[in-house]
């Protein structure tokens, strides 16, 4: 008689298990601390209106651009001379800034902040995992980070520069092994070269990763790293050539440096290319993270080679000037978060925190923490972020120095002859009344000769001189801010030449109601 055997019941291993539920598996904890990282960018920016100084000038210049087909050459902005032949470094940037804007308005401008706030804080999220930082300091550390690199994304052309930094970083860090990969950076640097003068950082990334290549080599005898490192920095070095100005751009960049940096007077006026201040909210971070790496170091955290010349170099630019603290803790980060993850390795007394591997968590509150997440960026945006339970100061689309108000006024009522304002308005009264008017001075300062910049200050002061200056440059028309050109305010009150014709808490406007005179004459 035939004896069959029974068949034993199929056993669901562990493996059979995750397979099975491999759909809610794919979020585990780790994408939770990135969700946080997400939403502290998100939620950073959220607090940061736009910015009236360089944001308005980018989308009227690109505007231009796209319009002529062609880069200007003359600045169709100022009817004051400027220095030199125009040399447009960040052409590709307001080219950019300007289809943004015209497709979605300043919303879209304030969502580009946003994205790249975001994209930096995953980037460092990511820098912090290959220095050696385990998922959840990677993730503090990337995501505090914002309180001190968002300040510093107006948007404005150096906004697009931020990302192709971080490429350019990870590259000085962490070498690419592939003529792919070196192609890669190469592209990004093209990108930045194109939308900002501050690619000329590449130098020094690259700079710091070619010597530490060099010291390796001479201690070991290992060519190829070397090798590598030589190739990247060679091909980053060349890469900016591939502009529409060719050479010609070192000009755009020499200006800039010499300028802005302070080698002139006209530095000065560029209240970020100074050094930062303790007593500012923002200088005060900055040297709360220099104290930061100061106690690492002190505790014997040691940075690789690489790292130490770039906290050096960038620690340098960052102390002469608060336009580099974004700079300094896009470099900074990844090194505290792998001197904090050696920290919490040591031995040391049972009360400090020694988290242990990440667990996978469960997959159900993974998926509801990340939808969570996910809702708080949507409300964070643009186009929702003004129902936020915060201060409506907080989170207006607009900061409250732009000058909404007395800009209506000037497109609404016309005047023969030059305008002459605040040049913190500039940017904005240039875009709302283009094409028709044209302004003395704007942020730009590099643009305009010192003697242009010794009229305007003295104008702005009420100085004896004032109406001499006003009428040589055919100025019929002043735009005053009270808080800054009170000595204007003044003098223009007890001429008989002038009169008020627009007041509000922000601003006075004053028409020349006589013939145009020199009083010198």
């Amino acid at each position: 008689m035939a004896h069959s055997a029974e068949q034993p019941l199929p056993v669901m291993r562990p493996a059979d298990h995750v397979q099975a539920s491999a759909g809610l598996r794919l979020l585990t904890l780790e994408h939770v601390w990135l969700g946080l990282v997400v939403v502290a960018a998100a939620l950073a920016c959220a607090l940061q209106p736009m910015e009236p100084i360089d944001y308005w000038w980018s989308v009227r210049l690109g505007g231009d651009i796209r319009a002529l087909g062609a880069l200007p050459t003359t600045d169709p902005l100022l009817y004051t001379p400027v220095r030199g032949s125009q040399v447009d470094g960040q052409w590709l940037a307001k080219v950019l800034i300007s289809l943004l804007h015209d497709a979605g308005g300043v919303q879209l401008g304030l969502a580009l902040r946003s994205v790249v706030a975001i994209g930096a804080a995953l980037l460092l999220a990511g820098a912090c995992r290959r220095a050696g930082a385990g998922p959840r300091i990677a993730a503090l550390a990337a995501g505090l980070s914002v309180i001190l690199f968002v300040p510093g994304l107006a948007v404005r052309p150096q906004l697009l520069a931020v990302l192709p930094f971080l490429v350019v970083l990870r590259a000085a860090l962490y070498p690419p092994r592939s003529g792919w990969g070196v192609l890669a950076v190469a592209l990004a640097v093209i990108f930045w070269a194109n939308v900002h003068g501050s690619f000329i950082l590449i130098y020094p990334l690259l700079g710091a990763r070619v010597l530490a290549a060099a010291v390796e080599r001479y201690r070991t005898g290992e060519m190829a790293p070397l090798r590598w490192a030589v190739l990247l920095a060679v091909s980053c070095a060349l890469a900016p050539l591939l502009n529409p100005y060719g050479v010609g751009l070192v000009s755009y960049v020499s200006d800039t440096v010499l300028f802005n940096g302070g080698g002139t007077a006209i530095g000065v006026l560029g209240v970020e290319w100074g050094a930062p201040e303790i007593r500012t909210a923002y200088g005060g971070l900055f040297y709360g993270s220099v104290l930061l790496l100061i106690g690492l170091l002190g505790v014997g955290v040691r940075p690789r080679l690489t790292e130490g010349l770039l906290l050096l170099g960038f620690g340098v630019l960052a102390v002469s000037s608060v336009r580099h603290i974004l700079w300094w803790s896009l470099v900074l980060v990844p090194f505290v978060a792998r001197g904090l993850t050696e920290l919490s390795q040591r031995p040391g007394p049972r009360w400090l925190p020694h988290p242990g591997p990440l667990p996978v968590g469960s997959p159900v509150l993974n998926v509801v923490c990340v939808a969570l997440f996910g809702l708080l960026v949507v409300a964070a945006l643009p186009w929702s972020r003004e129902r936020l339970p915060l201060p409506p100061a907080r989170t207006a689309l607009l900061g409250a120095d732009t000058p909404v108000a007395v800009a209506e006024y000037l497109a609404a009522h016309p005047q023969p002859g030059h305008l002459f304002n605040d040049t913190d308005w500039s940017a904005y009264i240039s875009w709302r009344l283009a094409p028709d008017t044209r302004v003395f001075v704007d942020n730009r300062f590099e643009l305009h000769p010192a003697d242009i910049w010794d009229d305007y200050g003295a104008i702005s002061r009420g100085h004896v001189s004032w109406e001499r200056r006003v009428a040589a440059h055919g100025i019929t028309r002043l735009a005053l801010n009270p808080l800054t050109q009170a000595g204007l305010v003044a003098a223009v009150r007890e001429s008989p030449a002038w009169t008020l014709t627009y007041q509000d808490a922000q601003a006075l406007v004053f028409d020349r109601t006589d013939t145009l005179a020199d009083p010198a004459r």
